[in-house]
């Protein structure tokens, strides 16, 4: 799987690129974002839309078909980047962010 190697280093899965690392990270700077968007100083302008339950991160991504090894025959299908999805990926994105905006403009 390309995963987060194909924008990140790859090998170091403990580290901050790795997995856990990467995730705890992006998880982080959510709820930095979503604490800024709450703050005094925000809250009367500012929303905070958290798009990743919106997302469909087993079907938007690249993939690329590789044999599968010695012992089975045939090819599988492996995703190889994990980071930046297709474009089918970002219209995801987008249409997830404009529903949460329509139902901010209902409020």
């Amino acid at each position: 799987n390309g995963g987060l190697g194909a924008n990140y280093q790859e090998g170091d899965v403990n580290g901050i690129y790795g997995a856990a690392g990467f995730g705890v990270k992006v998880h982080r700077l959510n709820a930095a974002y979503q604490a800024l968007a709450n703050s005094e100083e925000y809250a009367s302008f500012t929303h905070f839309i958290d798009n990743n339950a919106q997302f469909d991160c087993q079907n938007v991504y690249p993939t690329e078909e590789r044999p599968n090894n010695d012992y089975v025959p045939g090819n599988e299908e492996v995703g190889s980047n994990g980071v930046h999805p297709t474009d089918i990926g970002y219209w995801q994105v987008a249409a997830g962010i404009f529903r949460a905006l329509i139902g901010l403009e209902e409020n």
